[in-house]
């Protein structure tokens, strides 16, 4: 996805009833790719179909956050 079309980032527990349960889920949320349940991301993308995504640890999950935060804000940003 281009860092462009990131408008934000959450980093939340992702929930499988959220989404519609366990693995890879579709809904009018958008996409998730849930194990468990446990600590993600949320990626809010222009388009309007957000993706969830379910990370091992805290630690994967907050430099997956910090990361996407600053892809975008870069995108966001213009040329100098």
């Amino acid at each position: 996805m281009p860092a462009s079309e990131v408008l934000g980032v959450e980093l939340t527990k992702v929930k499988p009833m959220e989404w519609g349960g366990n693995g890879l889920r579709v809904s009018r949320k958008g996409t998730a790719y849930v194990a468990n349940g446990g600590p993600g991301v949320v990626i809010y993308r222009a388009s309007g179909s957000n993706l969830a995504i379910e990370l091992s640890d805290e630690f994967a999950a907050a430099a997956a956050y910090d990361a996407l935060r600053l892809a975008a804000s870069q995108a966001a940003s213009p040329p100098r």
